[in-house]
């Protein structure tokens, strides 16, 4: 399985950790975890909240605050987003 950053999550992770650093990290492990799942079908980690936005589109909580987005089509992940609940909502309504 092949895991992509797309530019807007690189530039929304940046900024996330330039004002949260702690919050940020906790992203960084979340994706690490969502990739062990997606690779090695290891079980999901209870509060990851895996669940289906629209088509090919998913995401997973990283904290109460923070959500993560990624694009999954076969073999390849692409993490789309980082943000909160509202960023989430207008993405998914642009889809």
């Amino acid at each position: 399985m092949t895991f992509e950053f797309r530019p807007s999550f690189l530039r929304l992770y940046r900024s996330l950790k330039r004002r949260a650093p702690q919050r940020a990290e906790q992203v960084w492990l979340t994706l690490q975890e969502a990739e062990a799942f997606l690779e090695l079908r290891k079980s999901l980690p209870t509060g990851l909240g895996l669940s289906n936005l629209r088509g090919k589109y998913w995401e997973i909580r990283s904290t109460l605050a923070d959500r993560i987005v990624f694009h999954w089509k076969q073999n390849l992940v692409q993490w789309v987003l980082v943000g909160g609940h509202d960023e989430v909502k207008r993405f998914v309504s642009r889809l």
